[in-house]
């Protein structure tokens, strides 16, 4: 049995956050201007064994206000994680999700929040762009319940868990005509056995059922075995290959077809000096079968991602790239074809604030229609300093 949360003290931190960000872009109407403030509020408790956080990020968006057809628009974001962890596991039970406005002209999303109680030492994967709905301005839904856990069973084995329900998409109507509105639940499984010094193996299974407002049932399964390689402390090279299969639903004619399909992927996860100053990469090269969110379709496709920081004491560089290209040999499948690009430079100006600047740049091409933006920014990033208290 559990012994009372109050029984010993808690420690707690509050971390805040403000930016606030100018832009100017061309996303095919002519140069357009945007401003956009965005807020970010995390509370955490921490006893002996129990967890407890909370966060907010709402953001306001005052779309091409120098244009005639300008807008402004408000979304938010929030997280809930209620957890217990003893020696050798853990359990969390969490909720994160938002609501708002947004458009994917401004080519800024806010990123789904890491389940808690992922295994130790895993190297960052970096992500590739969902397809781009188009210029309209959207209201959309996201939620994620979910319940994860890991085991360290031997001192060489982790074993994680989770078991989710999502929604994501179009929360009314007219925004489902673009972005239809996705919901069902998901499962993932994934086992690592450190059986060398730096050598890794391990199977991950993730099965999703997503059920699509326009009209189409989608299950996905895939099954991967993993190698991975510790090039030296936090990095790591890492393979990883396995089956997968596609069972898609379409409800109006009440037919059914599954296909089988294989993954394959590499990464490399490198963190060390160069220099006298730290450089971080993070690259996967990917091949596997991904459901498009607007065309409710099943698409293998092959996709590319780098992301790289490079900081010294006065300046921090930050670059990222991504593409993705369609392999379907079905005709009848939109094909989606595309490329993503981020370069920023951050300069600390003091101990709480950080100036920004960049550039952002996306070329779609995805069912015959081309959908293309770039753009520079400049923002001003706040942080106060972290608060740490305990209670008695």
């Amino acid at each position: 049995m559990f012994p009372p949360i109050y029984a010993v003290p808690l420690t707690g931190t509050a971390v805040a956050t403000e930016r606030t960000e100018l832009r100017v872009r061309d996303s095919g109407a002519g140069l357009q201007a945007d401003a956009e403030a965005a807020a970010t509020l995390n509370l955490t408790l921490r006893g002996r064994h129990f967890e407890l956080g909370i966060g907010a990020s709402p953001r306001f968006t005052a779309f091409s206000f120098a244009d005639s057809q300008r807008d402004a628009f408000v979304a938010s974001n929030g997280s809930f994680v209620i957890g217990w962890r003893e020696r050798r596991w853990g359990i969390f039970l969490s909720e994160d999700g938002g609501y708002g406005f947004e458009n994917f002209a401004t080519l800024r999303y806010a990123p789904m929040t890491p389940l808690p109680g992922a295994p130790p030492g895993e190297p960052v994967t970096p992500t590739t762009t969902q397809t781009l709905p188009g210029l309209d301005t959207l209201t959309t839904i996201s939620s994620r319940s979910a319940l994860s856990a890991y085991q360290l069973p031997r001192d060489r084995w982790v074993v994680n868990e989770s078991a989710a329900f999502e929604v994501t998409g179009g929360a009314t109507t007219a925004s489902q005509a673009f972005l239809p509105q996705i919901y069902g639940p998901r499962a993932n499984v994934a086992a690592d056995w450190r059986f060398a010094h730096v050598d890794h193996i391990g199977v991950v299974v993730d099965a999703s059922y997503q059920i699509f407002s326009s009209g189409n049932d989608i299950g996905l399964g895939t099954a991967e075995l993993r190698y991975r390689h510790d090039l030296a402390p936090h990095s790591s090279f890492t393979l990883s290959a396995g089956p997968a299969a596609a069972t898609i639903r379409t409800r109006a004619t009440d037919t059914q077809d599954t296909h089988p399909y294989v993954t394959a992927s590499a990464g490399v996860s490198y963190r060390r000096g160069f220099l006298g100053t730290q450089l971080t990469v993070d690259a996967i090269a990917r091949f596997a079968p991904v459901v498009d969110r607007i065309a409710a379709v099943v698409d293998p496709r092959v996709s590319v991602a780098l992301d790289t920081t490079w900081a010294t004491h006065k300046l921090v560089l930050l670059l990222g790239v991504s593409g993705v290209q369609s392999t379907t040999l079905d005709v009848a499948s939109p094909a989606i074809t595309f490329f993503g690009g981020n370069a920023t430079v951050r300069v600390p100006v003091a101990r709480t604030v950080d100036l920004e600047a960049g550039s952002r740049a996306a070329l779609q091409r995805f069912a015959g229609a081309v959908f293309a933006s770039y753009g520079f920014f400049f923002a001003v990033d706040l942080h106060a300093p972290v608060l740490h208290f305990r209670t008695e």
